[in-house]
């Protein structure tokens, strides 16, 4: 037990040392502004729009059609409504209003650990004439210091995805949830133009060992799973049905005990505003030195149920047949 918690302390002052050399390079490049002027300037509080319950991420108070009076496009949890949009009147907004005309972008609240190699939640766009419930926050929602074009919100979108951009978010994160503190490390860049991770690496001067660091940790936000070929799912745990084991829709379950994620159907969850199977879940969010030789995808074997491993209960429907 000793050697296991020197072994794991030695872990994390190795990454520590890491980050901070990373972080002196990007000091470097970008000055005393960076102290001063980061990402985590642009990300709106928590509760932006919502206040007592109203555009709560359970919320129901929306319409599912556009009309006259519902002309305002309101982002929310698929969970309630699998579109993830629905429109809502200027009075159900009860503040954050100046905002509602912006260009902007939405990414989810909770999502990530800062430990997994996706890091952030994906983020998407968001039009003048929309707003979101507490599910999302915002980029750019100040009106004064922000009021970015299109264009610019769609370039801090490919920054946002950057393996670059989400490693320096993982430095400060710690848990699933993203408020602007998370976003300290992360510098701000030239948004007339799309960024990329080499354009990053070589800006900021990172060594070969450095961009593989990262590389090791963060994976693209836009690959496919790992796994595609429905050879690769074990054919009875491919399609574990979640209800039929006494999971409820909206319940959370545990990935390796620590990424938690919702029911969304009888076979399927919910993360970050995505939707995954067991095993798809799986084979994105599995580090790749972790898997099996075979490859062969147990998804219900990672999750966990009220402390339970859906393994187990997979194991026991059928009468303990692999």
């Amino acid at each position: 037990m000793i050697n296991r918690i020197k072994k794991a302390e030695e872990i994390v002052a190795d990454a520590q040392e890491k980050a901070s050399d990373i972080i002196k390079k990007v000091i470097e490049q970008e000055g005393d502004y960076y102290k001063s002027s980061n990402f985590s300037g642009l990300v709106s509080p928590i509760h932006y729009f919502d206040k007592d319950g109203q555009l709560s991420s359970s919320w129901k108070g929306y319409s599912k059609k556009k009309s006259e009076a519902n002309s305002i496009k309101y982002y929310l949890n698929k969970q309630l409504e699998s579109s993830g949009f629905g429109w809502i009147r200027l009075s159900d907004i009860p503040k954050g209003q100046q905002s509602i005309n912006l260009h902007k972008i939405y990414f989810p609240e909770a999502g990530g650990s800062g430990n997994d190699p996706i890091v952030l939640g994906k983020p998407f766009y968001g039009e003048p004439g929309s707003v979101c419930s507490q599910t999302y926050l915002l980029v750019g929602y100040d009106p004064d210091r922000h009021n970015f074009t299109k264009e610019q919100c769609e370039n801090i979108i490919t920054y946002m995805k950057t393996r670059f951009f989400r490693y320096m978010v993982s430095i400060k994160k710690n848990t699933q949830h993203n408020p602007a503190v998370v976003f300290q490390f992360v510098p701000l860049q030239d948004w007339s133009h799309v960024w990329t991770d080499e354009e990053l690496y070589k800006k900021y001067s990172l060594s070969k060992e450095q961009i593989e660091y990262i590389e090791s940790l963060i994976k693209p936000m836009d690959s496919e799973a790992l796994f595609n070929s429905d050879d690769l799912l074990d054919p009875n745990f491919g399609e574990f049905n979640l209800l039929e084991h006494g999971v409820k829709i909206g319940d959370k379950i545990l990935y390796n005990n620590e990424i938690e994620v919702t029911v969304c159907e009888d076979n399927k969850v919910e993360y970050a505003g995505e939707q995954y199977t067991l095993a798809q879940f799986t084979s994105k969010f599995m580090p790749r030195n972790k898997h099996s030789k075979s490859g062969v995808i147990q998804g219900p074997k990672y999750f966990s149920y009220n402390g339970v491993s859906l393994y187990q209960l997979k194991e026991s429907f059928l009468g303990g047949q692999k």
